[in-house]
């Protein structure tokens, strides 16, 4: 046999093992394939893509701040030692002509500091002039993420507070604390949204104030702006600005909760209500308390001889056993009033007075 015979043979058995080589490589392969299944590239999260998931360019969302625009990675805990936040939407609503106002800062000659609307004008205070120290505008005020509670001193002694609405997620978390309980609450505020229909008229409530006859309202508006199902619960807040501009009677409703529901609705009077002590955030928090399974820890009707204070004994005073009883230096957060005296005398508490009693406690399930 020539050596050109046999280099032909050579060749042509190093083609049939390649080429079986191949057939089988390809068989493994496809057998991974069924086994392995490769997964599409990831997109980037990106502004735009949050910004679109949120308020699908149909409504305007409030600007986080910048630490909140993008989620950070954060500490992994064991299963047993996570806290799962509630997670709390806060719709925001005025009415379209609604122009928020801007609350100025005034310092008088004497010292005292004091908030007003568009100037530093007091009835009680004639020919004094006053100094603007500060101007805030109503919404930054009410959604500050930073510094949710703002002191401003007017006295050598007073303190004024003025809450945004990210405080509440403090107070219950500092609450809850005293108990031994880890409660944490995310509020996640949108609007203001315009709305261009009329509330439904009121009625009159049986105890006091009046009551809209339908709060589905609100809920429907907000419905229509935003997936309200991804909330656990939901806290609507209407800007009323009444106390500056003639309204119809139904901006004088009164807030409630829907506990069944797991929904707040709050009236939030512009004009007096922030710049109140605390009168905003108590009855925001008043209100999510029922939300969450508390129950009022007041006498109705209401007011229970001369004295405008019903709270009831002993479940609606923080201090049944102190002695003497009276004065109360605190309020039960289901009452919202200081007992003072036996007969109902009582005051009006700060939201630094206000405290989440034993009562509430065991309703909400905090045990």
């Amino acid at each position: 046999m020539t050596s050109q015979t046999l280099s032909k043979i050579f060749i042509l058995v190093v083609s049939i093992t390649l080429t079986a080589g191949g057939i089988l490589a390809y068989q493994y392969f496809k057998v991974w394939e069924k086994e392995v299944k490769i997964l599409p590239e990831i997109p980037k999260v990106t502004e735009e893509l949050i910004e679109e998931t949120v308020s699908d360019g149909r409504t305007e969302k409030i600007t986080p701040s910048p630490e909140e625009e993008l989620p950070k990675e954060k500490e992994k805990v064991p299963p047993e030692e996570k806290i799962e936040a509630l997670n709390v939407g806060v719709v925001i609503f005025k009415y379209i002509d609604t122009i928020l106002p801007d609350f100025i800062y005034c310092r008088w000659p004497n010292g005292d500091r004091w908030f007003y609307l568009d100037e530093c004008k007091d009835v009680n205070r004639p020919g004094q002039k006053a100094e603007i120290l500060t101007e805030y505008a109503a919404l930054d005020l009410i959604t500050d993420l930073k510094d949710r509670r703002k002191v401003f001193s007017y006295g050598k002694e007073n303190y004024w507070y003025i809450y945004s609405l990210y405080y509440l997620a403090d107070y219950f978390d500092n609450e809850a604390t005293k108990y031994g309980i880890d409660f944490k609450t995310t509020l996640h505020p949108y609007g203001p949204f315009n709305l261009t229909e009329l509330l439904p008229p009121t009625k009159e409530r049986v105890t006091a104030g009046y009551l809209l006859t339908d709060y589905s309202f609100f809920i429907n508006q907000a419905k229509k702006r935003l997936d309200t199902s991804s909330f656990d619960k939901l806290i609507i807040v209407f800007l009323n600005d009444a106390d500056f501009q003639d309204r119809e009677s139904s901006f004088s409703f009164t807030s409630v909760a829907l506990p069944q529901s797991g929904i707040a609705i709050l009236n939030f009077r512009l004009g007096t209500d922030l710049i109140n002590s605390g009168e905003f955030m108590k009855t925001l928090s008043h209100e999510f308390q029922h939300v969450l399974g508390a129950s009022d820890l007041y006498i109705e009707p209401c007011p229970r001889g001369p004295y405008w204070n019903c709270c009831m004994e002993p479940e609606g005073i923080p201090e049944p056993n102190k002695i003497p009883k009276y004065p109360q230096t605190k309020s039960c957060s289901m009452c919202g009033q200081k007992m003072l005296t036996s007969d109902g005398m009582g005051q009006s508490a700060t939201l630094e007075e206000t405290i989440i009693c034993s009562k509430t406690m065991e309703e909400m399930g905090w045990e």
